[in-house]
C-alpha cells in the first residue's frame, strides 16, 4: 500500500591484479566477489572463485604464451569478453554449445602470421574447479584459426573465423556433453554499419543430442555513444 521498498542487486564484482614483469612476463590474478552477501554484512561469503590466475610470457609480438587458469573462448560471444559484448547478454546459441564456466586450467598460445591470419592453440582441464584444477576430470582442447580482411576499400573490419573443439568424454567434466564443437564465426564493419555471425555446431555424447544453430547479429553506430543492434538465433 503505502510503503516503499529499495532494494539493491550486485550482477558482478571482480578484484584482480595485471602486471608486466622482466619486459616478456605477465601475471594476472582476478577473482569474483560476492556483493550481495557483504550488503548484509556477511564477508565469509564474499569470496566466490578464482577467474584468471596465470602466467603469460611474449616472447615476440607475434607469439603469447599462457600457463594456468585462464578464458576459454570459442564461439562468437564466447570469444568475446563480456566488457565488449554488444548486447547484455550472450546468445542462446553460444549459451548452448560454449562450456560457460569458461575459465580452465591449461596452456594457451596465440598469435599472428603475417598480416592477415590469425591463431589459437590450447589444451585444458575439463576439471572447471574455482581455484586451479585438481584435474579430477580429463581434457579438451581449442584450436581457432582466423583470416582478417586488411587493405580493402570496402570494409573498416572484417574478419573470418573457425573455431574447432575437441571434447574427451568424462562424467567429472564440467563442459558441455559434445565430443566436438565447431563454430564459423564473421565480423564485418563499413562505416557505422556491421554485422557479426556465427554458425556452429556440436557433436553429442552421452544422453546430450546433436545441436547447431545460427547467430546473426547486425548492428548500428549512430554516434560513439548510441548504437542499436538486432539479433536473430536459430538453434
Amino acid at each position: 500500500e503505502d510503503s516503499n521498498y529499495d532494494d539493491l542487486d550486485w550482477s558482478r564484482f571482480r578484484l584482480g591484479i595485471k602486471a608486466a614483469i622482466f619486459n616478456d612476463f605477465i601475471l594476472h590474478a582476478e577473482m569474483d566477489g560476492d556483493m550481495n552477501d557483504v550488503d548484509e554484512d556477511d564477508w565469509d561469503e564474499f569470496y566466490g572463485r578464482l577467474t584468471d590466475a596465470y602466467i603469460g610470457w611474449s616472447p615476440t609480438n607475434n607469439l603469447t604464451i599462457k600457463a594456468l587458469k585462464q578464458s576459454a573462448g570459442f564461439t562468437l560471444d564466447g570469444a568475446t569478453s563480456s566488457k565488449k559484448l554488444l548486447t547484455m547478454q550472450r546468445n542462446n546459441l553460444t549459451n548452448n554449445l560454449w562450456f560457460t564456466s569458461e575459465y580452465f586450467t591449461g596452456l594457451l598460445a596465440n598469435g599472428e602470421i603475417g598480416r592477415n591470419w590469425s591463431y589459437t592453440a590450447g589444451v585444458f582441464s575439463s576439471d572447471g574447479s574455482d581455484e586451479l584444477s585438481h584435474f579430477e576430470a580429463s581434457y579438451f582442447t581449442l584450436t581457432s584459426l582466423g583470416y582478417h580482411v586488411i587493405d580493402s576499400s570496402k570494409f573498416d573490419k572484417g574478419l573470418i573465423r573457425v573455431d574447432y573443439v575437441y571434447n574427451d568424454e568424462d562424467v567429472n567434466a564440467d563442459t558441455r556433453d559434445f565430443s566436438q564443437v565447431i563454430s564459423l564465426v564473421t565480423q564485418w564493419e563499413i562505416g557505422p554499419w556491421g554485422v557479426w555471425t556465427d554458425i556452429s555446431a556440436g557433436k553429442d555424447y552421452a544422453e546430450q543430442s546433436d545441436v547447431w544453430g545460427v547467430a546473426l547479429m547486425p548492428f548500428y553506430n549512430f554516434n560513439k555513444h548510441i548504437q542499436t543492434v538486432l539479433r536473430y538465433t536459430y538453434l
